[in-house]
């Protein structure tokens, strides 16, 4: 069976890259593997995000986090439409069979 890839299309795989150690300037390096999965370059710029709730950190490039929130828009259009579709076909009159 191929590979489907998760609810953003990415493909399955090794997700997980080690351990990073925070310098004293606090910095820490991507490891090589990941920065060759990733196509990251020496100078590229990166988005950083907290999660509001845990003490996480979401690293990503830029197109890759435009695609993300492509994906996920046409997801919402998505079920917007559906549920005024819904709306609609419980709006609609029922009409009389024909032995009233």
């Amino acid at each position: 069976m191929p590979d489907i890839g998760d609810a953003c299309g990415a493909p399955r795989g090794l997700l997980f890259h080690g351990s990073v150690t925070v310098g004293e300037r606090g910095q820490v390096v991507i490891p090589a593997d990941a920065r060759r999965e990733m196509g990251i370059e020496p100078g590229e710029r990166l988005l950083v995000f907290r999660h509001s709730g845990e003490s996480m950190l979401l690293v990503t490039k830029i197109d890759a986090f435009q695609r993300f929130l492509e994906h996920h828009l046409e997801l919402l259009e998505q079920a917007r439409r559906t549920v005024e579709q819904a709306q609609e076909d419980s709006h609609d009159p029922v009409l009389p069979s024909s032995s009233e």
